[in-house]
């Protein structure tokens, strides 16, 4: 069975067995075998035919109900599991270091670019292989172990990655609008601007002006994925667009910091 659809249909086993109130004991007791076995079977160890007529025997449901449940979980947004996301979130570097797999980076050429060591290399595939983050194909090539970035959702990822985001950004924009006041200016020359707009609008046209916002940084992901394999290095500079917006109540606490942007009018 190939091991991407193996891994959603043990999804999709798995959450069968949550809605039903089912335990991994009930399913031992039925497949006479112990509980770590059944871990296995619904973790790294390959599933056969015979073990999952077997669960689905016990679940009450046909194989081609679980396959349309499967194909229907493979089509929706992936997410990480809990234990993952806890685990990225205390390891930004193996965080980094599976953002560079999932851009298309070798382990090799990881490896490369930031000077690690072998014994490094070894760590970081061995850790986030125990986290089922990775899989080694039949080519013996080294892939996350999803089709796509999974949506970081709202747990301690979430927030980790955002805060340093935000940072990281500001922290570029104040570095590169710094360097453009030192220089003379050049119409031509490439671009460097920061601005922020606070107005009050209806929901409906905050919700519309999102949507061709998120068109237009799409529009703007696949032209540079273009132009990078058929252009030159030479014609290509890197652009970095930062994009966030909030539409909050009149009376958020958090205005004030929008507001004092140049200064705090205070009593003298």
């Amino acid at each position: 069975m190939d091991q991407f659809k193996s891994r959603k249909i043990k999804e999709a086993l798995k959450s069968l067995l949550k809605k039903k109130e089912f335990t991994y004991e009930n399913l031992a007791a039925h497949l006479e075998c112990s509980v770590p076995t059944v871990k296995r079977i619904l973790g790294p160890e390959d599933l056969s035919l015979n073990r999952l007529l077997q669960i689905c025997d016990f679940l009450e449901i046909e194989l081609a109900e679980l396959d349309a449940l499967a194909g229907a979980s493979e089509s929706g947004d992936e997410s990480f599991s809990k234990e993952q996301d806890a685990f990225l979130a205390r390891h930004p570097s193996h965080f980094a270091y599976l953002m560079r797999l999932f851009a298309g980076d070798s382990p090799r050429k990881i490896a490369d670019t930031y000077g690690l060591t072998a014994r490094s290399t070894d760590k970081y595939l061995l850790a986030l292989e125990k986290q089922n983050l990775i899989r080694v194909t039949g080519k013996l090539k080294v892939k996350p172990a999803f089709k796509r970035v999974p949506l970081l959702g709202r747990g301690p990822l979430a927030k980790v990655f955002f805060e340093k985001m935000i940072r990281a950004a500001a922290q570029f924009f104040i570095n590169n609008i710094h360097e453009s006041f030192a220089q003379v200016p050049d119409p031509s020359g490439p671009g460097k601007k920061f601005g922020i707009l606070s107005l009050k609008v209806s929901r409906a046209t905050f919700e519309a002006w999102t949507r061709e916002q998120e068109a237009s940084f799409r529009n703007l992901e696949k032209m540079g994925a273009f132009e990078e394999k058929s252009k030159p290095e030479s014609e290509l500079m890197t652009a970095v667009v930062l994009n966030a917006h909030a539409h909050v109540q009149n009376d958020s606490r958090d205005l004030a910091l929008i507001e004092e942007t140049m200064g705090s009018i205070v009593n003298l």
